[in-house]
Formats: structure tokens, C-alpha cells, sequence
């Protein structure tokens, strides 16, 4: 009998399992409601072979997805995992997330040329119809690539911790590029101001977050390729996660929200007092502001979840 796996995983397999049949029903259900009236012509999913396709990889996924949060439940209840489980996770996982990931990309490929088809080809009195019809395709595929990107995690959970890491570190290395290459020339009744990201006190408290959290990120990726090279962990790594992951994720976090801040103000505040010749500059500076804070948003995300696990694994290795 195989140990079971800590109760912090089994919460995120169990919430990516629904999330996952969540994803499949609602694809499911707004593909096979999906037809529309063009003239005389009553047009339906299944003329569409690619749609076809996409319905039976949702449904082949979403029995799979109920079976295997039977089985979540069940583990989650008990604390016990046959080596079934493990097999059918392991080979389950990745079979079905590739035939929902081809799923989903055969729908989105159909929709667009037969959207641009039907536009082209077709005289219509309106392309409302069209638009609504093909809005429902993108959406069913949308939600088929969700389910193959909950799938994609779970086929993957042995090396989530990395993968996280992974993300962390090019969240905020395109972070610093962004900003630190912000900079504009705004012309105003003649005169032009070279407008540079360190003229804002907000974006260089952001970038130095974000040099602070990938020079962080960088130490705690050579740890983690360590402890899954040589399968060993340093007491102190167990103090590094736990403090470091949440104390680096509030200064992210923190440096995000005065990204954003400092970008929607500044804007409406160049936009409204100054007279500007084009307001494309403006518009560069703050998008790329934007930018900035939303990679440094996301490597929070990844830090708030490794802050979750950590504080898993130090309390189990303190009391085992």
C-alpha cells in the first residue's frame, strides 16, 4: 500500500478535479446547444466535424473527470491510496489531457476559418447570428483548453514545486525587461519630455521588488534542482521556503498593487492636464506599466501557492 501524499496536495488535486469537470460541463453544454438560423439554412455543431470531434473529447474527459473525483473524494476521505490510483493518475492524466488539448485546438482552428469563411462567402443580411454562433465555439474551446491546463498540472504534480519556481523566475525576469526599457518621448505644444520609469517613485519601489524577488527566485531554483537531483533536503531549506516564499510574495504583491496604482492615475492625470500632439506615448508608457505590474502580479500567485506548501512541509517536518 502506497503511503498517502500530504493533505495539502490532496486539497489541490481534489479543487483541480472539479475545476476540471466544472470546465467540461459547461464546454459540453454550450457546444450542444449551439445552432443557428442563416436565411433558410438551420446550422447546427455537428455539421461541423471538428465539432464533433470537440464534443467527444469533452465528454470522453468529463467521464474520466467524474471517475477520478470519485476516486479524490474517496482517497481524501479514507487518507488511504491504492497503487491503482497511482497508475491511473499517472497514464489517466496524460491520455486525456492530450485529447482534450486537441480537442481544443481543432475548435479554435475551425471557428476562425469557417468564421472568415462564412463572412467571406456568404451574403448575409447580418453577421449577428455568425458572431454569436462562433463566439460559442470560442468559448467551448476556451473552456476545453482550462480543463487540459488543470489536466496538464495534475499529469505533472510530481514537479509542480519546479514548475512554480520555473514560473516564478520568468514572470519576474520579463518584469525587469519591461520596465527597466520604459521610457517615452511625449512632444506637448513643441516641447518634448524624455519620460523615464525612475522618474516614478512607484515603479522603482516595483522594480526593485522585482530584482529583490528573481534574486530570491534564482536561489530557491538551485535549491529545488538540487533536492530533485539527490532527493535531500537541508533542514535550513525548510526555514528558506517558509519565511522567504511569504515574505517575498507580500513585497511582490505590494509592488504590483503600486504598479497598478501609480499607472491607472499618472495616466488620467497626462490625459486630462496636458495638451498632448498624440496621445500613442502616453498610451506606450502606461501599457507597458501595466504590463509590468501584471507579470509581477503573477509571479505572486506562484509565490502565494509555494507559501502554501511550504507551510505544509515545514509543520510536517517538525512534528514527524
Amino acid at each position: 500500500m502506497a503511503p498517502p501524499p500530504p493533505v495539502s496536495l490532496k486539497v489541490v488535486n481534489l479543487l483541480l478535479r472539479v475545476l476540471t469537470a466544472i470546465f467540461l460541463v459547461i464546454s459540453v453544454i454550450v457546444l450542444t446547444t449551439n445552432s443557428v438560423t442563416i436565411g433558410s439554412i438551420k446550422f447546427h455543431f455537428n455539421d461541423v466535424y471538428a465539432y464533433r470531434y470537440m464534443l467527444a473529447a469533452a465528454v470522453i474527459g468529463l467521464i474520466y473527470a467524474v471517475i477520478q473525483l470519485i476516486f479524490t473524494i474517496c482517497q481524501f476521505a479514507t487518507g488511504v491510496t491504492n497503487s491503482f490510483n497511482y497508475q491511473l493518475d499517472f497514464y489517466g492524466d496524460k491520455l486525456v489531457s492530450y485529447l482534450v488539448a486537441t480537442g481544443s485546438a481543432a475548435g479554435f482552428g475551425v471557428t476562425k476559418d469557417l468564421k472568415d469563411a462564412f463572412i467571406a462567402l456568404v451574403a448575409l443580411d447580418s453577421t449577428d447570428p455568425v458572431d454569436e454562433f462562433f463566439s460559442k465555439g470560442y468559448a467551448s474551446a476556451s473552456l476545453l483548453l482550462f480543463a487540459f491546463l488543470c489536466l496538464a498540472v495534475l499529469s505533472v504534480f510530481s514537479v509542480v514545486l519546479l514548475s512554480l519556481r520555473v514560473l516564478t523566475v520568468a514572470f519576474l525576469v520579463i518584469t525587469v525587461i519591461i520596465l527597466s526599457t520604459n521610457s517615452v518621448t511625449i512632444v506637448s505644444q513643441g516641447n518634448s519630455l524624455k519620460f523615464h520609469f525612475k522618474d516614478v517613485y512607484a515603479y522603482r519601489y516595483m522594480f526593485s521588488a522585482a530584482i529583490i524577488g528573481l534574486l530570491y527566485a534564482v536561489i530557491q531554483l538551485f535549491f529545488s534542482i538540487s533536492e530533485l537531483a539527490t532527493r535531500t533536503k537541508n533542514p535550513f531549506n525548510y526555514q528558506l521556503d517558509f519565511y522567504g516564499d511569504k515574505i517575498i510574495s507580500y513585497l511582490v504583491a505590494t509592488g504590483s498593487a503600486a504598479g497598478f496604482g501609480v499607472t491607472k492615475d499618472l495616466k488620467d492625470t497626462f490625459l486630462a492636464l496636458v495638451v498632448l500632439d498624440s496621445t500613442d506615448p502616453v498610451d506606450k508608457l502606461f501599457s507597458r506599466g501595466y504590463a509590468s505590474a501584471s507579470m509581477l502580479l503573477f509571479a505572486f500567485f506562484c509565490l502565494a501557492v509555494l507559501s502554501v506548501f511550504s507551510s505544509h512541509t515545514i509543520a510536517k517536518h517538525q512534528f514527524s
